[in-house]
């Protein structure tokens, strides 16, 4: 296994019983594979360990529609220029229901608002606060608030903000992009 620009990535070979389990649940669970930024994580192991317990929590507790949150990552990440997470969540996003054209418009949400639901749109608004680190105007949380309960709001608040942090690391890190994945079909 290469090393990243900046801290090594751990292999599979691992003999840390931690990042094995971490590593065995991480494929077993659908990745197929360990993710680079997971194995630079896993020179914090415990960290690692943290770090997937909320990641998965917000995967797969939320109230939200995985679609939505799938489109509030890709936006971030959009935002960002963040070319690893755009490379992981399109095909996420695309499984989860988005359309590749809701998925390539992202970019200029705003000029396509014909393209998204007004669940989608309220949530699109609130994104792009965070991604940039602007405060949330009042109008645009009321519009949130119009369209979710308090938990949603909460979901789509800490979807955004995880993935900036994502985002964050992984310009800190400079992490290579992972072996191709491959992008279901949205039709």
């Amino acid at each position: 296994m290469p090393d990243a620009t900046r801290l090594p990535l751990i292999g599979d070979d691992t003999d840390d019983p931690r990042l094995q389990e971490i590593f065995e649940r991480t494929v077993a669970v659908g990745h197929g594979h360990v993710p680079n930024l997971y194995r630079t994580l896993g020179n914090a192991p415990d960290m690692l360990r943290s770090w997937i317990t909320f990641a998965w929590s917000l995967r797969n507790d939320p109230v939200t529609p995985r679609a939505l949150r799938e489109l509030v990552i890709v936006r971030v990440a959009t935002v960002l220029g963040s070319e690893y997470e755009l490379t992981h969540h399109r095909p996420m996003a695309i499984e989860a229901g988005c359309s590749a054209e809701q998925i390539d418009h992202l970019g200029d949400w705003r000029s396509h608002t014909a393209l998204y639901d007004a669940d989608a749109l309220a949530a699109l608004a609130v994104a792009d606060r965070i991604a940039v680190g602007d405060p949330i105007e009042p109008a645009e949380w009321a519009d949130l608030r119009d369209h979710f309960e308090a938990r949603a709001c909460v979901e789509i608040a800490l979807t955004a903000s995880f993935y900036v942090c994502v985002g964050r690391l992984i310009d800190a890190f400079d992490l290579p992009l992972d072996a191709p994945i491959d992008e279901p079909s949205d039709t």
